[in-house]
């Protein structure tokens, strides 16, 4: 009993018959989330690809009837579980209305090449309804979330409420590629450049 250790992972629970464990060991805390290989094969070309048999975890799948995969990646365990609750689920996505979250969404969809159209309505519900945030880091998640959801008209007014307001952004330690951040960086100074 002494030697027995315990796992320090978070189960969440997404799909309680569900035969794929995804797991976020980088992330802060470490979690296991518990899905299902249909809704993950349906709504992504990157779980397709994984579970069709051709790699290990696909081969794990097909003769276990389960399969682990490991994420390397530091990604955000509760926008994680929103968007996956998303995919298994026939009902419109809730998300929360906090930049930051908003922005690792966006990324998780990205990445696992999950279609946007599910949840474009609620994405630009949620930044049109959102309270200019003051704080420069909130701030920059905005910028950062319509230049990726592709809305430059929105885009431009929000760089022009952000000079009204003298608020400084800095696009360094974002939780996108160094190269998203710089084109992102890059089209807000071309709209400095128009305003000022």
């Amino acid at each position: 009993m002494a030697n027995e250790q315990i796992d320090p992972m978070v189960l969440r629970l997404v799909d309680r018959k569900g035969d794929v464990a995804l797991v976020l060991r980088n992330a802060s805390p470490p979690t296991k989330i518990r899905v299902s290989s249909r809704a993950l094969i349906s709504a992504s070309p990157f779980f397709r690809a994984m579970l069709n048999g051709h790699y290990a975890e696909g081969k794990q799948l097909i003769e276990t009837g389960r399969a682990e995969i490991e994420l390397e990646d530091e990604d955000d365990p509760e926008a994680m579980v929103m968007v996956l609750k998303a995919i298994h689920s026939r009902h419109t996505p809730r998300f929360e209305q906090i930049p930051r979250t908003l922005m690792r969404v966006i990324i998780i969809l990205d990445k696992f090449m999950i279609p946007r159209e599910k949840f474009e309505r609620q994405l630009l519900a949620c930044v049109e309804t959102l309270q200019p945030p003051t704080d420069s880091d909130e701030m920059t998640c905005l910028v950062c979330i319509v230049w990726m959801l592709g809305y430059p008209s929105v885009f431009a007014m929000l760089a022009r409420a952000i000079v009204v307001a003298g608020v400084k952004l800095d696009f360094t330690g974002l939780p996108v590629p160094g190269q998203v951040a710089g084109m992102i960086s890059q089209t807000w100074h071309q709209n400095m450049n128009l305003i000022c």
